[in-house]
């Protein structure tokens, strides 16, 4: 006669294999499906939470921490629905139903001192629609001049123009000529005379351009060495200028005297 052995099946624990990737490095590639596994093991296969903690490299808290963000936030429906066999759903389905068991993130969205979102976006708009496609030093001082200093747009500094332009990436354009010199693009349709001058100093005495003859008498005449040169971008207009040595003085008075000049002029003009 057989004696009826107890059923000890019911006592054995299932064995979790070692996960190749651990929980941090499974969540950066997938959050919910890595949380959705580990639910499935606790809740639907009744495993022990130290070894899905041991098989996941991670710390059984964690796992605490998750089961109980399911139980909370996600309704019965779709908790039985997830713990059930042969339910498929899609990755988009997934997301909508259990979003609530993923991490919140701790970055902040904005900063006190960054611009606010409707400057951004005029800024954004000059760049792109009124074509304005300057740096940040030229544009906080096209914002000066329109709208005057510490007055609407002209209030946001330096720094903030520059996140604006990494965030929406807003890049200048640079012209460069045949042997690849950069060269200031203008729209001289828009531009206003004396908006846009450049400064260039040129040393006479250049070995590479005068013959040797010229270059001695030069040398030796006691004449000026050093060409200043203050052109403006629409008109062509020249302010030249000459010196003995290269000083930041005299590069300061001759540009006070120039921009005087043209203060003067325009206002004989009106």
């Amino acid at each position: 006669m057989k004696e009826n052995l107890p059923d000890f099946s019911a006592f054995v624990v299932p064995i979790i294999t070692k996960e190749v990737m651990n929980y941090k490095e499974q969540i950066k590639a997938n959050e919910l499906i890595t949380k959705i596994r580990i639910i499935r093991y606790v809740k639907k296969e009744h495993l022990p939470i130290t070894e899905v903690a041991k098989s996941f490299s991670m710390h059984r808290n964690t796992i605490g921490n998750i089961i109980k963000a399911f139980e909370r936030t996600i309704t019965q429906a779709n908790q039985c629905m997830l713990l059930s066999s042969g339910v498929q759903n899609s990755q988009e389905e997934l997301i909508t139903r259990y979003q609530n068991i993923l991490n919140k993130k701790r970055i902040p969205r904005t900063h006190k001192r960054s611009a606010t979102r409707k400057s951004e976006k005029a800024i954004v708009a000059l760049f792109k629609k009124k074509n304005i496609k300057v740096g940040t030093v030229q544009m906080k001082l096209i914002l000066t001049r329109r709208f005057g200093k510490n007055i609407g747009l002209a209030k946001l500094t330096i720094g903030q123009l520059k996140g604006i332009y990494k965030r929406n990436q807003l890049k200048t354009e640079i012209t460069r000529s045949a042997n690849g010199e950069r060269r200031h693009l203008y729209d001289y349709q828009a531009i206003a005379c004396f908006a846009f001058m450049h400064l260039d100093v040129k040393h006479i005495l250049d070995k590479h351009a005068l013959p040797q003859d010229i270059y001695d008498l030069l040398s030796s005449n006691g004449a000026p060495i050093y060409e200043w040169n203050l052109i403006d971008a629409k008109s062509r207009a020249r302010f030249t200028a000459y010196s003995y040595g290269l000083n930041a003085e005299f590069g300061f008075r001759f540009l006070l005297f120039a921009m005087q000049y043209i203060r003067a002029t325009l206002r004989n003009e009106e």
